[in-house]
């Protein structure tokens, strides 16, 4: 509730840039993760990391920002490109981001996998 108060009480975010996980996890939404809303903020319990119980902006909040950004770098997010050409529900796709930048790598990989472009 204290970091909550805190966000709410910052400038208005306009744009975010947002990378995602190989598991197309964004701002620690997992794919398998469960999260407790508390207003602006949502409280993970169980991130499949070292750090498992975090506190991350809200999906709510993030859909408020104008300007959404998601990066997918590297030839290791293939996969997700692949994930997401299948429909596959993850966090990322649920940001809804405004515009979508891929690297070389990751393109060049999805496809040289014969995934779907």
């Amino acid at each position: 509730e204290g970091f909550g108060a805190e966000v709410r009480k910052a400038p208005v975010v306009v744009a975010a840039v947002v990378g995602v996980g190989t598991d197309g996890h964004i701002a620690s939404h997992f794919p398998s993760g469960a999260t407790h809303a508390v207003g602006v903020v949502d409280v993970v319990t169980n991130a499949p990391s070292p750090f498992p119980q975090r506190i991350s902006l809200s999906m709510e909040f993030l859909h408020a920002i104008p300007l959404r950004i998601v990066a997918l770098a590297g030839k290791e997010k293939a996969v997700v490109l692949d994930a997401l050409a299948d429909g596959k529900p993850l966090p990322v796709a649920r940001l809804d981001p405004t515009h979508t930048f891929v690297s070389e790598d990751a393109a060049n990989a999805f496809a040289t996998a014969g995934a779907k472009l």
